[in-house]
């Protein structure tokens, strides 16, 4: 879900051409607005982060999941997780059997969660190659496909993990616009992977930069620049064949760029 549609606290399904309201969540003045809110690979679970520096997650009622929508439900959290700083970005392992997700957040290390039980299992940490105590957050992050690696978005870098290998070994790679040649990219605000295509990632930058490469960063296919302002969010299509993107400051519209 795009930030536009998780600021509501009311999700929906969609019947037809209208969408109507089958579950709420009522979010109190302490809370915040949402921040983000993203589907566990089987639909089951709605994973949520607010103002107040909580993610929350909630399963999604048996009647909503039988397909039945006659009655309007509230939703209510099974697990609250509470983070020390700013959350920048979460993603679900795409292991649905697992459930587990990972979470980044301002001065903290990437942990991996398990959901069912509100614990961390794994922490990837990066520091600065100067300042060899100074612990570097990730903006973005992103499984692969199979789950066996978690890229990891910083400034003009992408650093990615063996997801079963947590600790500090990684693969640390810079990201130049318009090539190895050009300037700095800025921060890595998202990451989308392609579903059609294992090596191929798309990565969007709050100044506006996106590219398109492979995950070893050897070749760039695409580098365009978003409309409006910084991307926040990115989406390839099932296909692979379309990246949509989301920026701030721009009226709501469909922006996509076609994949070569």
């Amino acid at each position: 879900l795009f930030h536009s549609a998780c600021a509501s606290s009311l999700p929906s399904y969609a019947l037809g051409s209208v969408l109507r309201q089958v579950a709420y969540w009522p979010v109190g003045k302490e809370n915040g607005c949402f921040l983000g809110c993203k589907w566990s690979p089987d639909g089951s679970l709605l994973l949520a982060s607010h103002q107040d520096r909580w993610t929350r997650l909630f399963p999604l009622p048996q009647d909503l999941q039988r397909g039945v929508t006659r009655l309007l439900h509230e939703l209510v959290p099974t697990l609250t997780v509470c983070h020390g700083q700013s959350l920048y970005d979460f993603c679900w392992h795409p292991e649905g059997s697992l459930f587990k997700f990972a979470t980044c957040s301002k001065d903290h290390p990437v942990q991996l969660w398990r959901a069912q039980e509100g614990s961390v299992c794994s922490c990837y940490l990066t520091y600065h190659h100067h300042h060899k105590h100074t612990l570097l957050s990730p903006h973005s992050l992103a499984f692969s496909r199979d789950g066996g690696q978690l890229h990891c978005g910083l400034h003009s870098c992408l650093k990615t993990f063996r997801t079963s290998r947590p600790g500090v070994t990684g693969e640390m790679r810079r990201i130049h616009r318009g090539g190895s040649g050009g300037s700095e990219f800025g921060i890595v605000s998202c990451i989308a992977v392609s579903p059609a295509h294992q090596d191929l990632l798309a990565l969007g930058s709050f100044s506006r930069n996106v590219v398109v490469c492979s995950s070893s960063m050897q070749e760039t296919a695409v580098h365009l620049k978003a409309k409006g302002g910084g991307v926040t969010h990115m989406l390839f299509s099932p296909t692979g064949t379309l990246l949509y993107t989301g920026s701030r400051k721009v009226m709501p519209q469909q922006s996509h760029t076609q994949i070569p």
